[in-house]
């Protein structure tokens, strides 16, 4: 026998300072706004920016507080689709994200673009799907001059103006507008010249990286920091899927591209990341894509709010009994509570259910039910990612049963004997060294005017709007 082979006693060596030494390592952000007659202060996006700012300021906090880094940190939420207000929360902060484990890797910008540069490659003549895209996108950049230039026909000596196919200018090497070209213009038609070219003796994949390096795409992402260097990521796995495509059914550029939207449209591959020692960024992921991983701060956006759109709202309800559904048409059973006396409880099984309001009220509370734990198991997977710390956030609102959405509720009930609602932060306990940290961010004022904010420091107004040169440098 080997001498304590296999033992299971309790013997791990923490480290002397933990990684999260002086700070609680359970936080809850609530915010909450105060209705101003049945409307809520400001609107969706000033809504959304302060929700977003608040979880940013708690991860500075955290990090000018205790050895943590940006990497160290992941976001994980229900769709990354709307993490565009906690990215621009960050940049306020100086703080880099990047976003990976999106829905899906064909739905990144860039993989889309890749397919219309592919596309073009196919057919110069498919305007729609593939040349103008490109030509507009960041790829080469080209403002409404240049292709208005390339869209119009001036004829001889510029006598007779018409209307043109922008592929007959790039197609036809004798475009010479009586006008000057710019020369973002003069290198998009050099560089796709040059690629129709090679495609009678290059591998498609192989011209469009030449294209993507000669527009100078991949040089300004490349200086766009951690944002760029994902962009750049999913560029080179769309040629790597290109190049496998047509390596796998030895096939024409147009079945390339073809295929490769059809792969786009279907694949569940999840978005790439470019990894280097110098990354130091946020993580942004869905809580789907975060199986399995772990992070040392986890933030978890969006996991704690109320049924999709309440089973009330549903057209029609159904539950499978053996081999048959029984399904219930009709309005919500609110409405139809109105046709009756107001007093029938709901059913608590199937064998109660008599008439459709019965029915109704039955269907909808198994709905509600089956929704709440599919919260529970996507709350459970997104927490357990954690290592060091964890932030929870929410958007409550105040109703005569109390807090909303429901699922708050019962956290809030579970985490205090009476909830506080007070702007500011508030412990509680709940087992661990130091007690958590619950901060309640109220927001007010009226709809469609700033938001009067109390319980966090503001670095900048959130009424403020982009100027259009802001706009055009792209800050």
């Amino acid at each position: 026998m080997i001498p304590n082979f296999m033992d299971l006693s309790a013997g791990r060596e923490e480290p002397a300072t933990p990684f999260i030494a002086h700070s609680p390592r359970v936080y809850f952000e609530v915010t909450k706004f105060e209705k101003s007659g049945n409307s809520k202060p400001g609107d969706d996006v000033t809504r959304s920016q302060l929700v977003a700012y608040q979880l940013a300021d708690r991860i500075n906090t955290l990090m000018q507080d205790e050895n943590i880094q940006a990497k160290d940190v992941a976001i994980l939420m229900k769709s990354v689709k709307k993490a565009q207000p906690y990215i621009e929360a960050l940049r306020t902060f100086g703080i880099e994200s990047v976003v990976s484990g999106a829905s899906t890797f064909g739905e990144q910008p860039e993989v889309e673009l890749i397919g219309s540069l592919l596309q073009a490659l196919a057919n110069m003549y498919d305007s729609y799907e593939g040349l103008f895209p490109v030509l507009s996108s960041e790829i080469f950049s080209l403002d409404a001059s240049d292709l208005l230039l390339l869209g119009t026909n001036f004829g001889e000596n510029g006598q007779r103006i018409t209307n043109r196919d922008i592929a007959e200018s790039v197609v036809n090497d004798a475009f010479k507008p009586p006008f000057e070209v710019s020369p973002k213009l003069k290198n998009a038609l050099e560089v796709l010249s040059n690629a129709r070219s090679s495609l009678s003796n290059k591998r498609v994949s192989d011209v469009i990286k030449k294209v993507v390096l000669d527009a100078g795409w991949i040089s300004r992402l490349q200086k766009m920091g951690n944002e760029g260097q994902s962009k750049i990521a999913n560029i080179f796995a769309a040629l790597e899927q290109i190049d496998s495509l047509q390596k796998e059914l030895s096939i024409g550029v147009a079945s390339v591209a073809k295929a490769f939207s059809q792969w786009c449209n279907t694949a569940k591959e999840s978005p790439k990341v470019l990894h280097c020692s110098t990354q130091n960024a946020v993580t942004f992921m869905t809580i789907h894509a975060s199986k399995g991983l772990e992070f040392p701060v986890v933030a978890v956006v969006g996991a704690v709010s109320g049924p999709k759109a309440g089973a009330g709202s549903e057209p029609f309800l159904y539950v499978k009994k053996d081999d048959s559904y029984q399904i219930a048409f009709s309005s919500s059973s609110k409405k139809l509570h109105e046709l009756y006396d107001g007093c029938h409880e709901v059913p608590t099984g199937i064998d109660e259910c008599k008439g459709l309001l019965e029915w109704r009220m039955f269907l909808e509370t198994q709905e509600d039910e089956f929704e709440e734990q599919e919260q529970n198991r996507r709350l459970y997977v997104a927490l357990t990612r954690a290592r060091e710390a964890v932030i929870l956030t929410s958007t409550i609102d105040l109703t005569k049963e109390g807090i909303s959405p429901r699922y708050t509720r019962k956290i809030t009930d579970a985490l205090f004997e009476e909830p506080p609602l007070s702007a500011g932060e508030h412990q509680f306990e709940y087992g661990g060294n130091l007690a958590g940290c619950m901060r309640v961010v109220q927001g007010s004022g009226k709809k469609d005017e700033p938001i009067q904010v109390e319980g966090l420091e503001l670095v900048e107004p959130f009424d403020c709007k982009p100027s259009e040169e802001e706009k055009l440098s792209g800050c």
